[in-house]
């Protein structure tokens, strides 16, 4: 899975061309605030228009708890992603709040039900701590993936320049 910047101009030709399984259009880390409705916009057409070669197309979109989520969620479901890449989730509750946003984003544009998949980005201590239940709590659930840089910063760890932690 390769991230990449959600409100990069440049095509996506390099990336296209890696070996890779997935990659991971990203709306929340990369992008800068007052980018974010010109990102999700430039993401949503990027998955109508560009052909990803049989690579998984997921979105990382912000969290709901931000003025963004809602709307990342409605433009970019527009583009019929593979899956939605869920930041901060703490609780099972969570995925059932973006479980219900994404369905009624499906109805709107006339997608199938259950045809987005989530993942979700375990970044914290007490997301492992839920990891079960939210691994279980969606039928739509593809997926988990650990953010490292966030949960060493949640934990007041250290990453080291080769960032080989001993």
């Amino acid at each position: 899975m390769l991230f990449v910047p959600g409100g990069n101009e440049k095509p996506l030709t390099k990336e296209l061309g890696l070996d890779v399984d997935s990659l991971i259009l990203d709306l929340e880390d990369s992008v800068a605030p007052d980018k974010k409705a010109t990102a999700r916009n430039a993401v949503a057409e990027t998955l109508r228009s560009t052909d990803f070669g049989g690579k998984e197309r997921v979105v990382r979109i912000n969290s709901l708890k931000t003025e963004n989520g809602k709307s990342d969620i409605g433009v970019v479901a527009k583009g019929s992603p593979s899956a939605i890449l869920l930041p901060k989730v703490n609780c099972p509750e969570d995925i059932l709040e973006y479980d219900a946003e994404v369905t009624e984003a499906e109805k709107r544009e006339g997608l199938s039900p259950g045809s987005i998949g989530l993942m979700a980005l375990i970044e914290t201590p007490m997301e492992i701590v839920h990891i079960e239940d939210i691994a279980l709590t969606s039928p739509r659930m593809n997926g988990l993936l650990f953010g490292a840089a966030d949960y060493t910063r949640e934990t007041r760890g250290k990453i080291t320049p080769g960032r080989l932690e001993p």
